[in-house]
């Protein structure tokens, strides 16, 4: 029996996951949320470049994903807007009896503080569902490529981790100035600074972060 999933957000990430849930007939996709209201009732293959054949009509109404129960949601949502609730939409899910994969960067809850840890295992706990943290960058090669190296190693005397990244098709100021810190001096750009940036606060640097952006989504 085909595994019933949903997939939440349909971001340059959760278009290639959606692709491979529709194609892949060991999953039966039920229903997709989506956060632009300009996707919702569209087709689920339309979102992703597949002929829009598959009766699955995204919806911008979280309840109603819940609604459909499925066995695993595809969770794929950014973390890049002022308000984000991926913590409690995950954990929302998970109590309700639904398993969730997540491509967000919660691949080590303790990172979050006790109580956000807490809550996912409690949430686990009630629904009897499964949590895992997945993505390829957030996830693997910024958190666990190094340190799994380490095993190789007898002795380390230092590790120095520099992260890359062509950001030029990223036409997003809410990914690469207030997420990211783009164009923003070192004072600002804190553990913070993310969560000033959610109550509203704006960085001191702001014509130089908004250049930074449209600097960095035209060069290659």
């Amino acid at each position: 029996m085909a595994i019933r999933v949903a997939q939440w957000a349909t971001g340059a990430v959760g278009r290639a996951a959606l692709q491979e849930l529709i194609e892949n007939p060991d999953y039966q996709l039920v229903g997709v949320l989506v956060y632009d209201p300009a996707k919702a009732g569209q087709d689920a293959g339309a979102l992703c470049g597949l002929p829009p054949t598959t009766g699955v009509l995204a919806t911008s109404d979280k309840d109603e994903i819940l609604a459909l129960a499925p066995d695993v949601v595809i969770h794929a949502a950014s973390k890049a807007h002022a308000v984000e609730t991926n913590a409690d939409d995950i954990c929302r899910l998970l109590a309700a009896g639904i398993s969730v994969i997540t491509t967000t960067s919660y691949n080590h809850l303790p990172t979050y503080g006790a109580e956000t840890e807490a809550t996912f295992v409690e949430a686990c706990q009630k629904g009897q569902s499964r949590f895992h943290a997945a993505g390829e960058n957030p996830g693997f090669m910024f958190e666990r490529l190094v340190a799994t190296l380490t095993a190789l190693c007898k002795k380390i005397d230092r590790i120095d981790l520099y992260e890359a990244t062509d950001v030029s098709a990223v036409d997003s100021r809410p990914m690469l100035v207030d997420l990211m810190g783009m164009g923003r001096p070192p004072e600002d750009v804190s553990i913070d600074s993310r969560h000033a940036h959610g109550r509203g606060r704006t960085p001191r640097t702001q014509p130089a972060a908004d250049q930074a952006a449209r600097t960095a989504t035209r060069t290659r």
